[in-house]
Parts: structure tokens; C-alpha cells; sequence
């Protein structure tokens, strides 16, 4: 009996279609430029981003709003403007997302604000820790900026009636305003201005709050270490301008701080300066030492280099010294000199 003849897939004389890879060439062709390393990484980025993305794309499917986001924005904007929370924004994006308006910032400013001003409260026992905390907090918020602020004090000033005052000192406006208001003393810069960075929005919102009191702030231990790393940062930053108000916060310079403007932040001369004739003018005794071995070392090398800041250090810091009445080291200040 004859048999039937067929043909094997993967016979060397087989024809093109009945070869096992035929229908990969066109992916063999593909990847033939790539080597086996740039492959295996394209493969792996590719499963890795469809993972994620699929991993997204389930969760927003399946996270489902809560009773509170469900509500309508009008409700949700009375609980807000009612409860003065200033944390309801973070609860998530989606209330952040209604809690958006600018009038409604205003009506909360109003609302936490409104206990810890003297126009408002006839006594200043009146005024609990937890209301100055809660204003506090709301100063230091986000959307409480120098532009907010001014624009919240002329409103809250024409609404308590006191529009005479205002247009006798229009072009006080600001200033007038708030200490009209009578803010309580107690009540305490926004963090967020004794922090980096140091915008001129901070410095001007900053100086306002400080030429607007009669006495100087009495910041409690949290506060004073905060203003404290502040100092550094601007010290670090050559944030100049800024110096003047921690003078007014009640903070001094020292050797550590002056050996950072020096050493460790390149020795900007109108951050030195500042740091320098501030150190001068206090009295005696102080921690500052104008003849620091670690000062001059860092200008004699600076010197020696050709560095201009080097001599000008030295000069600064010699005359410094002499203007403080530094009389007990002249030993040392001869050396000093001699070795200049």
C-alpha cells in the first residue's frame, strides 16, 4: 500500500510558511538592533508602567467618595465657615477641590480672628489660649498671605464701622487697619515667616507684624528654637534684609553663627557685616569673639590666595574688636597684628 506523503514543520527543505518562527519575524526584525541587555530593561519598563498603570487605574475605580465629600459645596462651605476648621482642606483633594474660594477664606479669617482682636473682646482675659492658638494656625496656613492679609484688613476695617478713621488715614491703609483691629499681644507671628525661603513677601509680612507692636514678642521655647534655626538658614542663604527682624524677635548673633556666614557660607560681606556691627553693639560679656583663631585662619588663607575678602575680613574684624573695648586680650591682638 503507497503512502501519503506530508511534509514536517522544521525540515530544512521545508517551505518559508511551514517554518516554526514565521510569524515572529516581523518581532525578530525588530528587536535584531537592540542587544539582549536593552531588551530585557525596554521589556521590563513596559510591564513595569502597564502594572502601575493598571494598579491606578483600579484604585480610582474603586475608591469610593465618603459622606462628607458627597455633599453639595454649598452645605460643605457652612460646615467649614461654621467649625473653623482649618484642617478640613487636607482631609483630601476632593474637599480641598470645594473649599477653594477665596471668600470663604475670608469668612473663616473673620470668624478666628475675630476672638483675638481688643475691638471685639471687651476684656483681654476674655481671650482663651485655644482661640490664639487656632488664629496661630490659621495665620500660618497656605492661602494667608501678605496680598490676603492686607486685603482681609481694609474689609474687616470698613466692616466695623470705622470708615471715618479710615479716610483721615488712607494712605496708611495697612498699618492703620490692623492696629486699629488691636491685634492681642499674645498673638504670634505665622511660622512660615521665620522659615526658608526668605521671599520679600515674608520680609515685608514680617516687619509689618513687628513695627506694628508697641512691645516686643515674647516667644515661648518652641517658638524661640524656630526663630533660632530661621537665623541660621538666613545666615546660610545670605538672606541679609532678614536679619534685622530676628534682632527684633529678641535673638543675638554668636561665634557659631558668625563662623558660618565665614567659614561654612562663603563669607557674604553684607551678611557678615550685619552679624558683625550687631555683635559690636552688645554688651559686655557676649559670645562673640573677634578674635577667633578660626576666623582669622579662614581670612589669612583667603588672603593668601588672593582672595579680596580675606583682608577685608581682617580689617573688619580688627576694628571691631577695638570698638568693643576687647582691652583684655591686647597680647593677643598684638599677634594678631604682627602676624598680618
Amino acid at each position: 500500500m503507497e503512502m501519503t506523503p506530508i511534509r514536517i514543520r522544521g525540515k530544512r527543505n521545508g517551505l518559508k510558511a511551514e517554518k516554526w518562527n514565521y510569524g515572529k519575524q516581523r518581532k525578530a526584525v525588530r528587536n535584531s538592533s537592540r542587544t539582549p541587555t536593552e531588551q530585557s530593561s525596554a521589556s521590563h519598563a513596559t510591564s513595569s508602567s502597564t502594572r502601575s498603570s493598571s494598579r491606578r487605574r483600579r484604585k480610582q475605580h474603586d475608591r469610593a467618595l465618603s459622606r462628607l465629600e458627597q455633599l453639595p459645596t454649598e452645605v460643605l462651605n457652612t460646615i467649614f465657615e461654621l467649625s473653623a476648621n482649618v484642617d478640613l482642606p487636607l482631609a483630601s483633594p476632593q474637599i480641598a477641590l470645594q473649599l477653594g474660594s477665596r471668600h470663604l477664606y475670608h469668612q473663616l479669617t473673620t470668624k478666628v480672628l475675630h476672638s483675638v482682636l481688643r475691638s471685639s473682646v471687651l476684656r483681654s482675659s476674655d481671650i482663651m489660649s485655644t482661640d490664639l492658638s487656632a488664629a496661630t494656625r490659621l495665620m500660618n496656613s497656605k492661602f494667608f498671605t501678605w496680598s490676603f492679609f492686607q486685603s482681609w484688613s481694609l474689609e474687616e476695617f470698613r466692616r466695623l464701622e470705622l470708615q471715618g478713621v479710615w479716610e483721615e488715614k488712607e494712605n496708611r491703609h495697612t498699618n492703620c487697619a490692623w492696629c486699629m483691629l488691636q491685634p492681642h499681644d499674645d498673638l504670634l507671628p505665622p511660622r512660615k515667616l521665620l522659615r526658608s525661603p526668605f521671599t520679600a513677601d515674608k520680609v515685608e509680612f514680617l516687619a509689618f507684624l513687628l513695627s506694628s507692636r508697641l512691645e516686643p514678642y515674647q516667644l515661648d521655647p518652641f517658638y524661640t528654637e524656630l526663630a533660632k534655626e530661621g537665623l541660621h538658614q538666613a545666615v546660610s542663604q545670605g538672606a541679609g534684609d532678614h536679619l534685622s527682624l530676628f534682632w527684633e524677635l529678641g535673638l543675638q548673633p554668636d561665634i557659631e553663627l558668625l563662623r558660618q556666614a565665614v567659614i561654612d557660607s562663603g563669607c557674604d560681606k553684607s551678611t557678615v557685616r550685619k552679624l558683625v556691627t550687631r555683635a559690636a553693639g552688645l554688651p559686655e560679656p557676649n559670645d562673640v569673639d573677634f578674635l577667633d583663631p578660626a576666623l582669622w585662619s579662614w581670612a589669612e588663607k583667603a588672603r593668601t590666595a588672593g582672595d579680596e575678602r580675606g583682608p577685608w575680613l581682617m580689617e573688619l574684624l580688627r576694628d571691631s574688636a577695638r570698638a568693643s573695648g576687647c582691652r583684655g586680650r591686647e597680647s593677643e591682638q598684638a599677634n594678631v597684628d604682627s602676624a598680618v
